[in-house]
């Protein structure tokens, strides 16, 4: 399963659909944004382990409120 499938199988889940996903990719946003829909973020790669956190701790401070 590519990570278009996945997206779309967490999006038809009831449970997993509010899981927020952050897409990762070497591709420029806009080639995944052509196959992929529903992500929160996108970060593409190589990236700095600073801003993988800094995302991370933006939506867990966005889940708390």
């Amino acid at each position: 399963m590519d990570g278009a499938g996945l997206m779309r199988a967490l999006a038809a889940d009831p449970v997993l659909r509010a899981i927020p996903v952050v897409v990762m990719s070497s591709l420029p946003e806009a080639a995944v944004a052509e196959r992929c829909s529903g992500y929160v973020s996108f970060m593409r790669k190589p990236f700095k382990i600073a801003d993988v956190i800094e995302v991370a701790a933006r939506l867990v401070n966005h889940a708390k409120s």
